[in-house]
């Protein structure tokens, strides 16, 4: 079986990280080591304990066990990733340096804006991350998002002549 993540080198400031397929470490690597950064301790055994004979076996396994997405964003204040939970897809969770918590990002909000959270984010400053959204799915929740209260109002964004051809639009989400 073959299997590979579309992203396992992440680079944040001066720091370079990597992660292994099928293991739930993230390392940061330095000049002459590589250092276990983060353990995500998601399932009792590690995959590589594991023998498979097939790729039926593998997918599996896959399929009724949580593993790390390879989606990872560090800042300076907090951590995102990503985890492949069997039934429900990616779940995102938030870890904050000072605190030493692990919260939940919610798949589901009365917010709609925080719909556009993905598993495409890319870090925008100290504390700040920025996800591209297609036009198309903005046009979709047009109707919501415009009826919501003010806090929910998109600034500096004409939705009058957003069509679905047009760029993708950048969300910016600050951490706080």
């Amino acid at each position: 079986m073959i299997f590979k993540r579309t992203k396992n080198l992440y680079s944040f400031d001066d720091h370079v990280y990597c992660t292994v397929n099928f293991e739930n470490v993230i390392y940061e690597l330095t000049k002459d080591s590589a250092i276990a950064k983060y353990r995500l301790a998601m399932t009792p055994d590690l995959l590589m304990d594991k023998k498979f004979k097939t790729t039926d076996e593998a997918m599996e396994y896959l399929s009724s066990n949580p593993f790390f997405h390879g989606f990872y964003t560090e800042l300076r204040d907090y951590s995102l990733f990503g985890i492949s939970v069997p039934k429900q897809g990616v779940m995102q969770f938030i870890y904050n340096h000072n605190t030493k918590e692990t919260h939940l990002i919610p798949a589901k909000s009365i917010n709609p804006l925080f719909s556009f959270l993905s598993t495409h984010l890319f870090r925008y400053g100290d504390n700040t991350i920025v996800t591209p959204v297609n036009s198309s799915m903005i046009l979709s929740l047009k109707k919501t998002i415009q009826f919501q209260d003010d806090d929910f109002a998109f600034n500096d964004v004409a939705l009058d002549t957003l069509t679905n051809e047009s760029n993708p639009v950048l969300f910016y989400y600050e951490m706080q």
